[in-house]
């Protein structure tokens, strides 16, 4: 084996250790790693490998390292790493285009869902406040109400990280807007 293939070897069982915590011991935003010392004995590997795949990890902003501190699980910001992402996958105009039809597809399974499993709470919580408080707050404020009601982590990631993508891109065309999904509802917009 190569140094370089070692190397990419060991970076990849950082990351499979850190998501390993993770999810064995149900880490939240905020909750601290292991220390470089402990991931190295388990992982038999040298801390300065470690310290490189934590480096690494934090610069997707993944994980925060507080001097003194230790290492702690940081909420996933996709906007962060997708948009650096984004210029090296959508290249081509057809690309582009199926984020928009791909992100409305997912968006129409997850309002079906919301409709299931808490429409009474979606009306409540957006008639509560009202049209104009949420058309200021934006779409996606809008939107994460319906994502609380579904119960479904993974369509909840798709759709974060689908419409980070959707930011990212310079003639987006999304379809939908704030008004669209009080309708779906059936919460009255001051527009009507």
């Amino acid at each position: 084996m190569t140094r370089s293939n070692s190397n990419t070897k060991a970076y990849q069982n950082v990351l499979e250790k850190i998501k390993d915590y993770i999810q064995i011991d149900q880490l939240k935003p905020g909750d601290k790693l292991p220390s470089e010392r402990e991931m190295a004995e388990e992982l038999h590997l040298s801390r300065s490998t470690i310290r490189e795949g934590l480096r690494a990890i934090e610069l997707l902003g993944l994980i925060e390292t507080r001097q003194g501190d230790g290492t702690f699980l940081r909420p996933y910001q996709s906007y962060q790493t997708l948009s650096l992402l984004a210029g090296f996958i959508f290249q081509d105009r057809e690309t582009k285009d199926n984020v928009d039809d791909t992100l409305v597809m997912i968006e129409d399974v997850i309002i079906d869902l919301g409709h299931i499993r808490g429409s009474a709470y979606i009306q409540s919580k957006w008639s509560g406040h009202g049209y104009d408080y949420w058309k200021k707050r934006g779409y996606k404020a809008t939107f994460e109400v319906i994502l609380s009601v579904i119960d479904n982590q993974l369509l909840e990631k798709i759709w974060y990280l689908l419409y980070a993508f959707y930011l990212s891109i310079e003639d987006k065309q999304h379809i939908r807007k704030v008004k669209d999904l009080f309708q779906s509802f059936g919460v009255q917009t001051t527009e009507e």
